[in-house]
């Protein structure tokens, strides 16, 4: 479903990714993992076309998007949900899931039917349709950016650290609602510091450093390979 085929981007002179190869199959959730600064938003934001490649590939269903603006790249099938969640804070949740819902062409009638399907997703976000984003709980608030994504109805879904500033318990319960859209046929790229918990949910991982892969396999064979165990997993 997502094949990113030797991707390099930037910032200025910087070299932030350096000829990065991924991928995700459909119904996969591929973790990214990495210490700060080894690259992973700059990839995520290279593929969903915030951040324009310096070179390389991203391709979606086969067809190449590099270097598309961001919101052809959502039409197309892929949603980013950012570190820090991105919502608009004085918007209200409804709202919030309306914008999310304009990156895919169809009806007025459409979008609203997409939005109260959220309702059953996320029933503790039925339950604050008109609050403000603002007003919510960092367990709602992440719970609102990933519906927001998933209103667009992508084939690919980019998540950025989704488990940053929650309660353990809060965060798991994001990263199980994460594993759960296998079954939906999504292709999940999963970025985020908290390698345990991302292994939890995850198939298949690659870690980067200094802007290049150094590690591209199972989970299994990730906690197999003393050196990177040893660096990403501690004493485990």
């Amino acid at each position: 479903m997502l094949r990113v085929i030797h991707l390099s981007a930037g910032y200025g002179a910087l070299r932030a990714v350096d000829g990065v190869s991924v991928s995700a199959r459909a119904g996969e959730v591929v973790a990214l993992l990495g210490a700060n600064g080894a690259g992973k938003s700059t990839l995520l934001r290279a593929i969903a076309g915030l951040l324009r490649p310096w070179d390389g590939r991203v391709l979606v269903g086969g067809r190449n998007l590099a270097g598309w603006p961001a919101h052809r790249i959502a039409a197309a099938g892929l949603s980013l949900v950012p570190e820090g969640r991105g919502l608009f804070p004085g918007m209200s949740v409804r709202d919030n899931l309306r914008l999310g819902g304009f990156a895919r062409r169809g009806s007025a009638r459409e979008l609203e039917e997409r939005i109260d399907e959220m309702a059953g997703v996320f029933p503790a976000l039925a339950e604050r349709w008109d609050i403000p984003a603002a007003h919510l709980s960092g367990g709602q608030q992440q719970m609102l950016a990933l519906a927001r994504a998933l209103v667009a109805r992508p084939r690919v879904l980019l998540l950025d650290e989704p488990s940053t500033g929650l309660a353990p318990l809060v965060a798991g319960e994001i990263l199980a609602r994460i594993r759960r859209l296998k079954a939906d046929g999504l292709a999940v790229i999963l970025a985020e510091q908290n390698t345990r918990a991302a292994l939890q949910a995850a198939d298949r991982a690659y870690v980067l450093a200094t802007g290049r892969v150094i590690f591209d396999g199972t989970v299994a064979e990730l906690r197999a390979s003393e050196a990177i165990a040893r660096a990403y997993l501690g004493s485990e």
